[in-house]
């Protein structure tokens, strides 16, 4: 198992007053997507599932489960799981093993489906059971502590997430080994928390740590040791060694590029970091140039209605924007705010940025009635998700009245 991570970066809005934000830090296990018809995937074919409700039925559904997951159809893979689940807890007792690993089954399907809330109770149950049946420093265990922490990391839950994530190190460290790939992945993931929690100096030594493992025992040109050149880059980027920083991630696009092809989604998550280091030196051409190929592989990939690919709309939006490319950064920046909107619904600090940096714009080129809307619209949520005294709500309160 692998994290790989994509964090945005401290994004300066080029007007009187600058909204600074961080765009999407986030932790996401992907599944790349195979485009192949079921009726011709030889691994679905190659067995049925047993009538009844015995414990052969149960592994069927698992099976079938992971396939489906291996090709992205994690809502059809739930299903498959959750009958398992019901199958050996019938069968073994709630306090089994199979039982533990089913509730892992499906908390990985909910958490693939961005279903953190989910993920986290049913990743949670199966620690419980790990803890009480196989004990304290089991590494399965420890890899329920990493799971656990994964979804506390999406849910915004840093603190929490660091705990459980620091557990999974401590068991990995101790039941594996220092130089185990399950412990360069915990040092990945605690170098991540901590990034997350502005800890940027211990994330950077923590992905370092990681970056060695995985050279050692992976070696060089596997996609694992280029997801940990990235995230290396990207402590270095949040330290402000930015030109340190683009080594690095150029390192990660060309392993990535070699062992996972070019259109890859962790490639778009390589090209949207460079795009980011870029911004920031100033290099907005060439940042430019690499968001927009962020956005095309997520289109290609995700779809275009999909909260990813809404980053990568923000993205090439605010590099157009940069360059006073103000009516296209328009397009660009709305397409993305729809898209938001549609994913996780108007009011979230997300949509905060998105309308903020769609009113400025809007007065950059004269349209102030419109961008008036926005910015009032943008107070409205701060407001509400931030309150009256937050730095931001204030920023975007002495936009208005110089409005």
């Amino acid at each position: 198992m692998s994290i790989f991570f994509r964090t945005g970066f401290l994004r300066a809005i080029p007007q009187q007053q600058k909204l600074f934000w961080f765009s999407n830090k986030i932790i996401f296990k992907r599944f790349h997507v195979m485009n192949q018809h079921p009726a011709n995937n030889p691994t679905l074919r190659s067995y049925s599932i047993h009538s009844g409700d015995d414990r052969s039925s149960g592994a069927s559904y698992n099976k079938r489960g992971h396939d489906l997951c291996n090709l992205g159809r994690n809502l059809e893979a739930q299903g498959y799981f959750q009958k398992a689940l019901e199958i050996y807890k019938k069968t073994l007792g709630e306090e089994h093993t199979k039982t533990g690993e089913c509730y892992t089954n499906v908390g990985s399907s909910f958490h693939a489906q961005r279903k953190y809330e989910k993920s986290f109770e049913y990743f949670q149950k199966a620690l419980e059971i790990n803890k009480k049946e196989l004990g304290e420093e089991h590494p399965e265990t420890g890899a329920s502590y990493n799971k656990v922490g994964r979804s506390l990391l999406m849910l915004g839950r840093s603190e929490e997430a660091l705990d459980y994530l620091k557990q999974a190190l401590e068991i990995n460290e101790k039941e594996l080994g220092e130089e185990h790939q399950e412990t360069g992945t915990s040092y990945s993931n605690v170098g991540h928390s901590l990034l997350a929690l502005g800890r940027n100096e211990e994330a950077l030594k923590y992905s370092k740590r990681a970056l060695e493992i995985r050279k050692k025992e992976l070696g060089e040109e596997h996609h694992y040791t280029g997801i940990s050149y990235n995230n290396v880059g990207n402590s270095l980027k949040e330290l402000g060694k930015k030109e340190e920083a683009l080594s690095y991630l150029e390192k990660a696009l060309e392993i990535s590029k070699k062992a996972l092809g070019e259109e890859h989604l962790e490639i778009g998550v390589i090209y949207n970091n460079m795009g980011g280091c870029l911004e920031v030196l100033g290099r907005h051409i060439d940042a430019l140039g690499y968001f927009q190929k962020a956005l095309e592989i997520r289109k290609k990939e995700l779809g275009e209605e999909h909260s990813d690919t809404g980053v990568s709309y923000d993205d090439v939006g605010f590099s157009l924007d940069n360059l006073g490319r103000k009516e296209e950064a328009l397009n660009y920046l709305q397409k993305g705010l729809d898209i938001r909107k549609k994913e996780a619904g108007e009011e979230t600090l997300h949509t905060i940025v998105s309308y903020y940096t769609i009113g400025c714009c809007l007065i950059s080129i004269g349209r102030k009635e419109e961008a008036l809307g926005n910015l009032q619209k943008a107070l409205e949520i701060c407001r509400k998700k931030l309150g009256e005294d937050h730095p931001t709500t204030r920023i975007v309160y002495k936009n208005i009245k110089n409005c």
